[in-house]
């Protein structure tokens, strides 16, 4: 019979999980998909990568973003965000100062929690940018019917 697992157990579990790192492009696949409801092939090859670059730009906004360096997993500092660019999809950073960062991910859980963020940023964006709807006809401030 197998042995229950307790409640901190479980929990432990689930916080070393949310805490694994995942590709980043792999990350902004999803962001792209959810945002857009775009599937992977909605879009040709060249296209699909730029919204992938985009994708991985604006997460880039809202949770950190690490990449591998001699075996250790490592944040890429705020400052090289700030002023670098995305390419292939969110696989590589090229910083201003010319250092560019491969291996690239963010963790499981800012994924989740970064993607709420932007679909709310998405949502504002689009009620700004919608065109306002006309006020009926004899709704004028002079016109009382």
């Amino acid at each position: 019979m197998k042995k229950r697992r307790s409640h901190e157990e479980i929990q432990a579990a689930l916080l070393a999980s949310q805490s694994k790192p995942v590709k980043l492009r792999v990350a902004a696949s999803l962001v792209h998909s959810e945002l857009t409801r775009q599937g992977r092939f909605s879009l040709r090859a060249p296209e699909y990568i730029q919204a992938l670059t985009q994708s991985a730009a604006e997460l880039a906004q809202v949770v950190d973003i690490y990449h591998v360096m001699n075996g250790k997993l490592l944040r890429v500092p705020e400052e090289e965000l700030a002023n670098g660019s995305f390419a292939d999809g969110g696989n590589l950073f090229r910083a201003a100062t010319g250092q560019v960062y491969k291996s690239l991910s963010v963790r499981r859980i800012d994924v989740l929690e970064g993607l709420e963020l932007l679909r709310a940023a998405h949502k504002a964006i689009t009620a700004a940018t919608a065109p306002q709807e006309a006020a009926p006809a004899g709704a004028e401030a002079g016109n009382r019917g």
